[in-house]
């Protein structure tokens, strides 16, 4: 799922995340589930791993992008 993330110091960035949407598994899920980071993959498919500390908010954002 294409994303964009926006970070508690107002920086932002675009990336995919792997979301196993074949289970119900939506953002809010990944979010909350305990983990203190989340898989994220960068635009040139550099795989990271991002503090949900940092994470202001998560929205699902179009691929035409």
């Amino acid at each position: 799922m294409r994303v964009h993330i926006t970070f508690t110091n107002g920086t932002s960035l675009f990336g995919h995340m792997n979301i196993r949407t074949d289970l119900n598994i939506g953002l809010g899920d990944v979010l909350n589930d305990g983990s203190k980071f989340i898989e994220f993959q960068r635009p040139s498919g550099q795989p990271v791993q991002l503090n949900k500390n940092a994470i202001a908010y998560i929205v699902e954002a179009s691929d035409d992008l």
